[in-house]
């Protein structure tokens, strides 16, 4: 089509959002050279980059998941008496690890617990078979002894299912 006349030049002019994206990325040129050293290093950080604060590990609250294994603490130990025995329950602030075994001559029933747990005994109330409960530390270990005052009919450990509560169950 020669007969066409020609095409004029025009201004185009972006829409709004692209003038505005014009803007943002021509602007941090002219402030690095206006302002001074602190302001440029605002302006290169992401906006979503926070500064970091670390705080001391002293500084952390303790929880069961964080507590130090010397942490450990048994917040209820209490001896129930019942007609024909008695159940010794200890409530920790961890879940329990532990071994147990009966032994004789004196009768009694040791429960040794994985770690160092702060625990104090119990009193005893008066029934058939509990004679005394103590506690006692040996290397990562801690110790309780059930003194009984005859051979249980029948021993049994049940533990909880978070595993922080643990029933020591004698029977005459």
């Amino acid at each position: 089509d020669l007969g066409a006349p020609p095409a004029r030049a025009e201004s185009v002019t972006p829409p709004p959002a692209e003038a505005k994206k014009d803007e943002r990325a021509a602007q941090p040129e002219k402030v690095r050279a206006e302002k001074p050293q602190t302001a440029k290093a605002q302006i290169e950080k992401p906006k979503t980059e926070k500064p970091r604060t670390e705080k001391p590990k002293a500084e952390k609250p303790k929880t069961e998941k964080n507590a130090h294994p010397r942490e450990r603490s048994i917040s209820r130990f209490v001896v129930f008496a019942r007609d024909k025995g008695a159940t010794v329950r200890l409530t920790g602030n961890a879940p329990f690890r532990y071994k147990s075994m009966n032994l004789s001559n004196p009768e009694r029933v040791v429960v040794d617990l994985e770690g160092q747990w702060q625990v104090t005994a119990p009193g005893v109330p008066g029934n058939p078979l509990v004679s005394n409960v103590r506690v006692g530390k040996m290397g990562d270990r801690t110790r309780l002894v059930i003194d009984l005052k005859e051979k249980p009919r029948s021993t049994r450990l049940v533990l909880a299912k978070d595993g922080n509560s643990l029933d020591v169950r004698l029977d005459q």
